[in-house]
Formats: structure tokens, C-alpha cells, sequence
């Protein structure tokens, strides 16, 4: 190789790397922005389902509150079942919510507050089935109402 040759060759080698310098000095910018996005939106993913999670839990402590009722008449009743059909209706949505975390649990992204979720979820369906079953299962049920008044006397 000449040294013309050899000159213009690197000349614009030198302009490839100074080129590639620039373009990833710039790309490191945008991938910071973007790494920061990110990183806010898994916090802002956190402190919703923070939320949920104390949501939940409120409800939970106000049905356990309901299985303490003392002969309820028929309104109540009916309006004890109302209520667990709609804390059915939630318990779906609440799972599919759940469900549909799958892939951030296995990245270990929000572990703890899921894990919470779960937990609030259990105690939401512990809650109003203890309802149904001190309201719409437990009267009915002969060994049951043996034992308790056994208790009551």
C-alpha cells in the first residue's frame, strides 16, 4: 500500500470511529432516558399495587367486622348475599390481575408487593367465605347447630 493510499485510508477510518463515537456518546443518552422510564414505571407499577394491596386489606377488616351480625333477618341475609356475589365478581377480576403479573414474578421485578397482593387477595377470599359460611352454611348444617347450642347452654 502507498502512503496516499495509506493516509486515505485511515483518514477514513478515523472519520468511521469518530462517527461511531458521536452516535454512541448520543445512543447512551437515549438508553439512560429510556433506563430511567423504565425504572419509574416499575415504581409507579409499585405504589399501585401498594395501593390495591391496602385497598384489599381494608376490605378484608370490614367483612371480617360482618361475620360477628347476631340473628339477621331476611334483609340482611339478602344483602349479606349480594355481597358475596360481588366479592366473587372481584375475587375473578383480582386473580386474572394476578395471573397476569406471571412474567414479572419470574424477573423478580416487585416481588415483595406481589407477594403482598397475594397475601391480600387470600385474606379477601378468607374473609367473605367465613360470611358465607357463618350466614349460609353453618345454619344449615345439623352437627353444627348441635355443637353450638351444646356451647350456648
Amino acid at each position: 500500500m502507498t502512503p496516499a493510499a495509506a493516509k486515505r485510508n485511515l483518514s477514513r477510518f478515523i472519520e468511521r470511529v469518530k462517527t461511531a463515537s458521536f452516535e454512541e456518546k448520543k445512543d447512551l443518552q437515549t438508553e439512560e432516558e429510556v433506563i430511567n422510564t423504565f425504572l419509574d414505571r416499575i415504581l409507579e407499577f409499585k405504589k399501585l399495587l401498594k395501593a390495591s394491596t391496602e385497598k384489599l386489606n381494608g376490605i378484608s377488616t370490614e367483612l371480617e367486622g360482618l361475620t360477628w351480625f347476631q340473628n339477621p333477618d331476611d334483609e340482611i341475609l339478602s344483602q349479606l348475599n349480594t355481597l358475596i356475589v360481588l366479592c366473587k365478581d372481584l375475587r375473578s377480576t383480582l386473580v386474572k390481575k394476578y395471573v397476569s403479573f406471571n412474567s414479572l414474578r419470574s424477573t423478580g421485578v416487585a416481588r415483595a408487593e406481589i407477594v403482598d397482593y397475594k397475601l391480600a387477595i387470600d385474606l379477601f377470599i378468607e374473609s367473605y367465605s367465613d360470611i358465607e359460611l357463618a350466614f349460609f352454611i353453618l345454619p344449615r348444617n345439623k352437627e353444627f347447630q348441635d355443637v353450638n347450642r351444646k356451647l350456648a347452654s
